[in-house]
Formats: structure tokens, sequence, C-alpha cells
């Protein structure tokens, strides 16, 4: 049997929130696959955004993208292949009730 070396990091990108709110960023570029998953919607719009800045600045502000659609139910975002990102993070963009986490889970072989 081959012997591998994984390497794993759970982080939540958002907890408990239920007003608006920012995440913080996470360097993600390391991984070889991702997945977000969100739970506790109710009535409220996450996003993902991302980032290819050389490192945590201010400079994400000029220079992030939103990754696909608005998230309004409790669900998975799969990183697509080919997607390389160095940065993610998630945000509150409306809320009207619910209790909100978004946990990422990354992977690399």
């Amino acid at each position: 049997m081959p012997n591998y070396l994984i390497k794993s990091l759970q982080v939540q990108l958002l907890s408990g929130e239920v007003a608006t709110a920012d995440g913080e960023w996470i360097y993600v570029g390391d991984f070889d696959a991702w997945t977000v998953i969100v739970t506790g919607i109710t009535t409220a719009t996450i996003q993902l955004w991302v980032s290819n800045v050389p490192s945590d600045s201010s400079e994400h502000s000029n220079r992030e993208i939103k990754l696909g659609a608005d998230i309004t139910a409790d669900g998975l975002r799969e990183m697509a292949i080919g997607e390389n990102y160095a940065w993610l993070r998630a945000k509150v963009s409306a809320w009207t009730s619910g209790t909100i986490f978004v946990d990422f889970h990354g992977f690399k072989e």
C-alpha cells in the first residue's frame, strides 16, 4: 500500500453570523481541492470572494472577484477543476434571518 502525505485544513469562515458581515481572508493556494459548506440560512445571501494577490494585504479590495452565484440556501460549494485561487473569504451580503456558518475544508495530496 502506498504511503500518502495528505494535508488538510478545516476553518470556519463565518461563525454564527446574524447580520451582514465580511469574513477574513484565508490562504487556499496550497490545496488541490476544497469545499465550502454553508448552513443556517433562513433568509440570507452568502457570497464567496477570491483573490490572487501575492500576500494578505489591503490590495484584495481592488483585485477580488465573486466566485459563482450568490448562495441563498444551505449547501456545498466545491472547487471546480482548473480553479486555482490564492485567497478566499465568505461574506454575508444580505441578511434577514438565520444564524450563518460557513466552513472551509481543504485537501492536498
